[in-house]
């Protein structure tokens, strides 16, 4: 038999057991830091994982506004492209970070400090809290800070794997703290060796509790399985990522939430870890969930073995990469789509190395130069310009390479392979290395040779339009949107006594004019709004000797490019001379139409005078017939009284009254005062439509009875109508007294009813064939009042219909007419009153003219 050596004490076997122990633990021990290694291995590469994932870009302008975001800045926060332009940054901060945000910004901007780098959470649309790292750069211009510009990445994820893995490294390195310890207590005394086993077992526990917390926690999911791929534990996680329950996932096998494809891939990467026994990891596969959608994962795979060290099954970390794999492909989307702007472009685009050498551009670039690429590549700017723009680019590259600023807008010349001359404007930005290191130079090339060509031009243009608008006798004014100055031509210079160098960017307003302010507001105001033309007649102002002047001003809108904002375009000139010409010769033309009726209201007076002096005459001689007989009458009365024979007497007043012709007289008499009241009242008629006609009252608007107007005027041309035309009248009763200047309406239906009476009689001829016929009526419609004034004349020839309204026009010989009778009533009409007149005509069928009147003043109703 074998003799089998054991210990001679009970003390030698427990030491035996607890070196063994001891050896365990040690093992133990080493496989706790192999886990830990790996466990930080695949803490790393989920930090890779995310600084792969697509980043936000945004720009704001100096007061903090969003001006610029990528498509992904719509993703991660969740707002639309319209909410977020011309957001403030800070109302994305979580409130918590703002003032922190508010400070850390407003350092960067109020110190130029050039580029940081800082972590905050934002709030999305949703309220989800996103963390972002962000390199911010600030954006200068000319030396002054104009915005932000940043590249924003969500480290949401990276901060929660930060926290929890320094939270398991804490943990693991105090339980290797504490297990080394004990170890090192159990080699020095046996006596504590239980204890330490009791310790360490106890310290085992809360290990294992703190990591199954910790697996419950965090965002991906961990998983055990057996060697069939049934789940035998697994964390919250995977039940999310699953959307199963825990009852239904417990025990399900990865067949059952893949397709076949994904089946046979995982059957194969588990198959290869349990021939090998090494880990694999990053594998990417694709699983169903309970409600059908689609999940990109990617998962890690370890061995479980028992403690003989024989293989029981697998366990791994599953990761959730679905956002990911979009955003994989979202970049590769952008970045070709990109590359498909540049070599589409018009303009160049180009890339270099800090030497300035071509490191890469686009064909537009090439063309521009006239080389080809293979000629164009590793060429230097100096090679294609002289020494002079060659100094320039090189200043300019190297302020970019020492200040980080972008440049924009830098002009030089250059020279094409042809030898041609050519004009550039290029930007320059600063490409930096994944360190943050100067790697080279990048920007956009545009050829400007045909705008500096037509900038010249336009420069030429504008001088020549700036004398020609000098030298219009127009005063032209031009207003910007908030009504200042931005040209004053010389006749404005000349009208106003102001120079253009001392009105340019002032309002219009603080120039000190003396004109009606508010009626020049009110008419810009009005025009602005209604984009209409606006015109102001009768503007009264100060002239530069301190007499009052009258201006004729027409108020235009100017339109911007995009329509927006609407400017102002004042035109016009002083009219006070010719305001006075006008009513010098309104005045005359008066006096021209009353000459012209003096005869006739003459005659018509003459007519009624006549047969007044007539019947007058008549009276005198009755009166002396009946004075005759009433004296005889007398002698009989003294007779009776004195009881003479009354015989000689009563044939005496018989004689008397037999002379006298009494019967006669006592019927004529009677008529005659009749008559002579009529022809007395018909002179007074003839004398007051006169007045009313010749001195209508002040040159304003007043009230006025147009039906009463017309009746004066037909008295006072009775004379140069009635010998040619049955006059017919059909005056509406109920018209309105109506705004209006008398004597303009009085010599507006003068002008018209005499025409109307010249061309009937021209019809007409000798009156062999009867009289023509005028018509006048009055009707309201609606807010007007309209006057019709019909002849049965020869008519107006087509031709000349739209003539007839012109100044000097006529069709009258010489010396019969000046042409100004209707200028002078389309004037007082369609300027004066803001109404209407116009000619219906047919040859053979005489005229119609129709006039129409506003019922309330225009100019009241506007205001």
């Amino acid at each position: 038999m074998e003799n089998n050596p054991s210990p001679d004490k009970p003390e030698e076997q427990e030491l035996t057991r607890l070196q063994d122990r001891i050896s365990a633990l040690e093992l133990e021990q080493v496989r706790l830091k192999q886990d830990l290694e790996a466990s930080c291995w695949e803490t790393a590469q989920y930090l890779n994982l995310i600084e792969g994932a697509d980043d936000i870009i945004y720009e704001t302008d100096a007061a903090g506004l969003f001006i610029f975001f990528n498509p992904v800045s719509e993703r991660i926060t969740g707002y639309s492209k319209e909410e977020l332009t011309g957001r403030h940054y800070l109302d994305l901060i979580h409130p918590d970070y703002r003032a922190e945000a508010s400070r850390v910004y407003g350092k960067q901007f109020a110190y130029k400090i050039s580029d940081t780098y800082f972590e905050f959470p934002l709030v999305t649309k949703d309220n989800r809290e996103v963390w972002l790292g962000q390199h911010v750069q600030l954006r200068m211009k000319e030396d002054e800070p104009v915005g932000f510009q940043a590249i924003a990445r969500d480290i949401t994820r990276q901060k929660q794997s930060a926290w929890a893995l320094k939270e398991y490294q804490e943990q693991l390195e105090t339980m290797v703290e504490e297990r080394t310890f004990e170890l090192k207590k159990n080699n020095v005394t046996l006596e504590y060796k239980i204890l330490e086993r009791k310790q360490a077992e106890a310290a085992l526990r809360e290990s294992e509790e703190r990591y199954r917390t910790i697996l419950e926690t965090i965002e991906d999911g961990y998983y055990e399985c057996d060697l069939a791929g049934n789940l035998t534990f697994f964390n919250e996680a995977m039940v999310r990522i699953h959307e199963h329950s825990k009852a239904e996932l417990l025990g399900m096998n990865n067949q059952k939430f893949t397709d076949t494809r994904n089946a046979k891939k995982m059957f194969r990467d588990y198959g290869q870890v349990y021939l090998t026994g090494k880990p694999c990891k990053g594998i990417e596969f694709e699983i169903i969930t309970k409600s059908g959608g689609k999940k990109a994962i990617e998962n890690s795979i370890s061995l479980i073995r028992d403690s003989a060290g024989k293989p029981v099954g697998f366990r791994g970390i599953c990761r959730e990469i679905t956002e990911l794999k979009r955003a994989q492909a979202a970049l590769k989307e952008s970045e070709e789509r990109y590359r498909t702007i540049i070599e589409t472009i018009e303009d160049g685009y180009y890339e270099s190395n800090l030497t300035g050498q071509l490191t890469f551009f686009n064909d537009a670039l090439a063309r521009l130069h006239e080389f080809s690429r293979e000629e164009f590549i590793g060429m230097h700017s100096r090679d294609y310009t002289d020494a002079r723009n060659a100094q320039l680019l090189q200043q300019e590259f190297n302020r970019v390479y020492q200040t980080g600023q972008p440049l924009k807008g830098l002009q030089y010349e250059f020279t094409t392979k042809t030898g041609k001359k050519k004009q550039n404007e290029i930007s320059v930005s600063l490409m930096r290395d994944s360190s943050g290191e100067p790697a080279g130079f990048r920007g956009i090339c545009r050829d400007i040779t045909e705008r500096k060509q037509a900038e010249v031009a336009l420069q030429k243009t504008h001088a020549k339009i700036a004398l020609l608008l000098n030298s219009i006798s127009s005063i032209l004014v031009a207003l910007s949107d908030e009504n200042r100055i931005i040209f004053w031509n010389t006749k404005a210079e000349e009208q106003f006594g102001l120079l253009e160098k001392e009105v340019l960017g002032k309002p219009l307003g603080d120039l000190g004019i003396h004109w009606d302010s508010n009626q020049i507001e009110t008419s810009i105001a009005r025009c602005r709004k209604e984009n209409t033309l606006v015109g102001l007649d009768n503007l009264k102002f100060l002239q530069t000797d301190g007499k009052e002047g009258i201006l004729g001003l027409r108020i235009t809108p100017l339109f911007g490019e995009d329509f927006s904002d609407v400017g102002i375009l004042i035109q016009g000139a002083n009219i006070t001379r010719r305001k006075i010409l006008e009513s010098q010769l309104t005045q005359a033309q008066k006096l021209e139409s009353i000459g012209q009726l003096a005869a006739g209201i003459a005659h018509e007076i003459n007519t009624p005078t006549q047969y007044v002096g007539d019947n007058i005459r008549f009276l005198q001689t009755s009166f002396e017939d009946l004075i005759h007989i009433i004296r005889k009458y007398g002698a009989l009365k003294e007779g009776a009284r004195k009881g003479e024979a009354l015989d000689g007497f009563l044939n005496e007043v018989e004689e008397a009254i037999q002379g006298a012709d009494l019967g006669y007289l006592t019927e004529e008499i009677p008529k005659a005062f009749q008559q002579t009241l009529e022809g007395l009242e018909r002179v007074g008629r003839i004398v007051q439509s006169m007045k009313a006609f010749a001195h209508p009252g002040k040159e304003e608007k007043v009230a006025v009875d147009i039906n009463k107007a017309i009746e004066n005027t037909m008295v006072v041309a009775r004379n140069e109508w009635k010998y040619v035309a049955d006059l017919a009248t059909d005056l509406d009763p109920s018209l309105p007294f109506i705004p209006c200047i008398p004597g303009d309406i009085n010599q507006v239906i003068l002008n018209i009813l005499v025409n109307a009476a010249q061309a009937v009689s021209e019809a007409v001829g000798d009156g062999s064939n009867g009289k023509g016929k005028i018509s006048i009526s009055t009707r309201r419609d609606e807010s007007w009042v309209e006057i019709r004034i019909s002849d049965t004349g020869k008519g107006i020839p087509p031709e000349i219909q739209s003539k007839i309204f012109d100044p000097f026009f006529t069709t009258k010989e010489v010396g019969k007419g000046t042409g100004q009778g209707l200028a002078i009533s389309h004037t007082a009409v369609v300027e004066r009153h803001q109404g209407s007149i116009t000619v219906e005509s047919e040859i053979g069928q005489g005229a119609t003219f129709k006039i129409r009147l506003p019922i309330k003043d225009p100019v009241d109703a506007r205001g």
